[in-house]
């Protein structure tokens, strides 16, 4: 986690910091340039431009998604389905689902360590549920099973098939 933290601020301050500075340039190009020039390059431009804006927005997503959420020191689980409800929400905002159900046991009894590694495993999980199920519900279930924690994400994807994926 201190190395994730440590990531996201050196991105903020290098990577962002680089994205607007071509942002800018960009568009100081654009406006030095001579008109019929810059006519002819107008479209090229806003291209760049606009991959210069979805870039950042990229960026401003991974960093959302490395910052370690803030769980209490003991015991507040909600703060965990909370957070997994609004990191999936998030993440599926923009994609294919259309219902995000997360269920924590308020049984369980987690430490903040512990919060944080169920929180990594199930935002890994939704992730690349993300990008390859298509769903349209997922759920994502964090109960006690036999004395273990046991995480689950479902959704009605595509899938795959188990005999034929490679491992």
């Amino acid at each position: 986690e201190h190395d994730r933290h440590r990531t996201v601020a050196e991105l903020h301050t290098q990577a962002v910091g680089s994205l607007a500075t071509l942002a800018s340039i960009v568009q100081a190009a654009y406006v030095t340039l001579p008109g019929d020039t810059a006519l002819a390059v107008r479209e090229t431009i806003a291209q760049l431009q606009g991959d210069l804006t979805d870039r950042a927005e990229e960026l401003r997503r991974l960093m959302v998604a490395m910052r370690p959420p803030a769980f209490p020191a003991t015991g507040d689980d909600s703060a965990l389905g909370a957070a997994l409800l609004a990191y999936a929400s998030d993440l599926y905002r923009e994609r294919s689902a259309r219902t995000v159900d997360v269920h924590v046991d308020p049984l369980l009894e987690l430490d903040r360590s512990t919060m944080t590694i169920v929180y990594r495993i199930a935002q890994e999980a939704l992730l690349n549920a993300s990008r390859h199920s298509l769903a349209e519900t997922v759920a994502v279930s964090v109960t006690e099973h036999e004395g273990n924690v046991m995480v689950e994400i479902h959704d009605d994807g595509v899938g795959f098939d188990l005999e034929v994926a490679p491992c």
